[in-house]
């Protein structure tokens, strides 16, 4: 692999910032569905806000994942890391989320409620990708203060 560059570490950072974003509209998404549970129990009606905070935090979590594709393609060219950051970042989300999902499933059983198989995996991956945005800035503000 090759020196970081400064377009890496920007295109990094950026990327850091979106899974921290899309990680907290995740967990979003679960406050709003714990503030509108029905009196009766069950899961809450489908509404816009649950929409919203899960496919904003889809997207988000998507283009953090093309941090990856950043740090793995460096010295390619431009083209090249932007196709492959394309075609990298929706799978590594998708993989990364359908992971979690089998592990939440297989833990939940077949006799856990409604919330465990349905958001669970929701949880643990907004979390996942939120820690690990975090890391990613905080590693890039130490690999600053050495370097200066």
């Amino acid at each position: 692999m090759g020196t970081i560059d400064r377009t890496t570490r920007a295109w990094t950072k950026v990327a850091a910032i979106a899974a921290v974003a899309g990680g907290v509209m995740w967990l979003g998404k679960q406050a709003v569905i714990a503030a509108s549970l029905p009196e009766g129990g069950g899961p809450p009606p489908e509404s816009l806000p649950i929409a919203v905070f899960y496919l904003s935090g889809a997207a988000l979590m998507v283009i953090g994942a093309s941090g990856v594709a950043a740090r793995v393609t460096v010295g390619w060219m431009t083209a090249l890391r932007v196709v492959a950051a394309v075609v990298l970042s929706p799978l590594i989300f998708w993989g990364v989320y359908t992971l979690v999902d089998m592990v939440c499933d297989a833990i939940a059983g077949p006799d856990a409620g409604w919330w465990w198989p349905g958001e669970g995996a929701i949880l643990i991956t907004g979390l996942l990708f939120a820690a690990a945005g975090t890391t990613v800035l905080i590693a890039g503000r130490r690999e600053m203060a050495t370097a200066s």
